[in-house]
């Protein structure tokens, strides 16, 4: 990005102010790197057998660093898909979060009878998706997303004809909120406030 002063700000302010703008960013992009590395490192440890080679079961090791293992295999798994399989580096997707390339992994690849992934779009399509990660605001992301992998009606294409009516009380003293049958006015007995 370039700097461009603004407002009534001295150029000295501004410049100041640019330079934490872009620390923010450094930062953003390194901590969406890390799920990747860490993936990386676990996964070249597995084919290295780092952790047989010392005695350390991954499991102790996972509670000394206080991540889980599925969360350490989550991690692998990411770095497999889109670094291995699909050729990206991690620096191209230091844009995009853990949590969008996970809901791509699901949505674009597939696992072969060998366990090893495979693309099931043109890798163009998924260039497209990972542009769209980096681009696009969380809401607009789910929106594509649901759109495209969702096997629910757009939402500008629905008329809604099989939508309940729903309405709700809340108490003012407790906060629970009570729910109104629409068409008898009267409270809807669930299992968690029935008394």
């Amino acid at each position: 990005m370039e700097y461009i002063p603004h407002g009534e700000y001295t150029p000295e302010q501004a410049q100041e102010a640019f330079k934490k703008i872009e620390l923010i960013r450094k930062m953003v992009s390194s901590s969406n790197q890390i799920p990747l590395i860490l993936g990386k490192m676990f996964y070249e440890a597995g084919e290295n057998e780092w952790f047989e080679k010392n005695g350390i079961e991954i499991e102790d090791f996972c509670g000394e660093i206080k991540v889980s293992h599925k969360t350490i295999y989550a991690y692998e798994g990411l770095y497999k898909v889109f670094c291995l399989t699909a050729g990206y580096t991690i620096d191209q997707l230091s844009e995009v979060t853990n949590s969008r390339l996970a809901m791509l992994k699901r949505a674009l690849f597939e696992t072969n009878e060998d366990g090893d992934y495979e693309l099931k779009v043109t890798k163009e399509v998924l260039d497209e998706w990972i542009e769209k990660a980096k681009l696009l605001s969380t809401t607009d992301f789910k929106i594509e997303y649901k759109q495209a992998f969702s096997d629910k009606k757009n939402p500008d294409d629905c008329n809604h004809e099989n939508a309940a009516p729903h309405a709700y009380l809340a108490c003012p003293d407790c906060g629970e909120r009570i729910w109104i049958d629409p068409e008898t006015k009267e409270p809807i007995k669930h299992w968690h406030n029935q008394k």
